[in-house]
C-alpha cells in the first residue's frame, strides 16, 4: 500500500497552525468574522484535502491488492485509477465552491448546459471515450492479444490501447488505429483467450493392388496414435473423434476431429504436420504408399479379397 505523500506533512503543518492562530486569537480577543471566515474556510479546505488523499489510499490498496490477485488487467486497472481520480477531484471541487460559498446550482445548471453543447460538439470523442471504458470494464482483449474481425476487416496483434483509439499491429506490421466507439457495435475474436486449437481433417485411404491388411488394421493404427499423442486433448469439454466416415470399392474416408492443447499458430501447424506425418510413417511401414495431394493414402486393392477370405 502506498504511503501518504511527502507533502502531506506540510499540509497537516499548515492545518496545525491555523488551529493554533485561532485558539491565539480567541484568547487576545481579536477574533473578528472576517477571521472566523477565512480559518473555516482553510481549515475545511484542508480537511477535503484529507479526505480525497485518503480515498486514493483505498482506491490504491484495493487495484494493487485485490485486482492484480484475480489477475485483471495492468491496463483495465490505470484506466479506472485514473477515471475514479478525476471523478473524485470533481466531486471535491464542487464541495470546495461550496465551502467557498459559491451557488452550486448555479453552476450545476451552467454546467449541463455547457456539458451539453461541448458533448455535441465532441460527440465523436466522447464515444471513443466511453468505448474505452467499456473496453477497460469488459475486458474483451488486453495488450498482446492477437484479434480478429471481419466486420472491420481487423487481424492483428493488440499493441496499444489509449482513451481514443487502440493500435492493432497486423501480421504484416502495418498499424491499424481503431475508435474505441467501434469495439461496441462489432463482433471481436480473441484467438489469445482460446483454449486449445481445433483441427478437422479427412484422411482419404486409396484402394491398389498388392495389399494384405484390412480396413479395421488401417484404422486401429489412426486410432491407436490419435489417442495417445500427448497434445491431444479429450475431455467431456473437448471432444475426440476418429471414424470412418465413408467406405467405396475404391477408398475409405477416416475423419479426425480433435483439439490440439495448444494456443500458438506456429505451434498448431507444427502439431499438425508432425500428426500428418506420424500417420504417414506409421503406415508406410505397413507397406502403404502416402500420396501426399489432397491428404490421400493410397493402399493395394488386394485387402478387399484378403478382407472377404478372412470374413469367410
Amino acid at each position: 500500500m502506498k504511503r501518504l505523500p511527502k507533502y502531506i506533512n506540510i499540509v497537516l503543518l499548515v492545518y496545525l497552525l491555523i488551529v493554533s492562530a485561532d485558539i491565539f486569537l480567541a484568547e487576545s480577543k481579536a477574533y473578528t468574522f472576517h477571521v472566523l471566515h477565512y480559518t473555516n474556510i482553510a481549515r475545511s479546505t484542508i480537511i477535503l484535502y484529507m479526505i480525497i488523499q485518503v480515498i486514493f489510499l483505498v482506491i490504491d490498496f484495493y487495484y494493487e491488492r485485490v485486482v492484480t490477485a484475480e489477475t485483471k488487467t495492468i491496463y483495465k486497472s490505470l484506466a479506472f485509477r485514473k477515471l475514479i481520480r478525476i471523478c473524485i477531484y470533481l466531486v471535491g471541487i464542487v464541495f470546495l465552491l461550496d465551502i467557498l460559498g459559491m451557488n452550486i446550482n448555479t453552476l450545476l445548471t451552467f454546467g449541463g448546459i455547457s456539458g451539453i453543447i461541448i458533448g455535441f460538439a465532441s460527440k465523436d470523442s466522447v464515444s471513443n471515450f466511453f468505448g474505452f471504458v467499456s473496453i477497460a470494464l469488459d475486458s474483451p482483449f488486453q495488450v498482446g492479444d492477437m484479434v480478429h474481425s471481419d466486420d472491420r476487416n481487423i487481424d492483428g496483434t493488440v499493441a496499444s490501447i489509449n482513451w481514443r483509439y487502440t493500435k492493432i499491429m497486423t501480421f504484416e506490421k502495418r498499424p491499424i488505429y481503431v475508435p474505441n466507439a467501434f469495439f461496441s457495435t462489432i463482433i471481436i475474436r480473441n484467438d489469445s483467450r482460446m483454449l486449445a486449437r481445433r483441427y478437422i481433417e479427412n484422411l482419404r485411404i486409396v484402394i491398389n493392388n498388392n495389399y494384405d491388411h484390412s480396413i479395421q488394421d488401417i484404422y486401429k493404427v489412426i486410432y491407436d496414435y490419435v489417442h495417445t499423442h500427448d497434445k491431444i486433448i479429450e475431455n467431456e469439454e473437448f471432444m475426440l473423434q476418429c471414424n470412418i466416415v465413408y467406405v467405396s470399392t475404391d477408398f475409405f474416408d477416416v475423419m479426425l476431429y480433435l483439439f490440439f492443447d495448444t494456443r500458438e499458430w506456429s505451434e498448431y501447424l507444427a502439431l499438425k504436420q508432425e500428426l500428418l506425418s506420424e500417420i504417414s510413417k506409421k503406415l508406410e511401414k505397413m507397406h502403404v504408399k502416402v500420396v501426399h495431394k489432397d491428404t490421400q493414402i493410397e493402399l493395394s486393392r488386394e485387402f478387399v479379397s484378403t478382407s472377404d477370405h478372412k470374413s469367410t
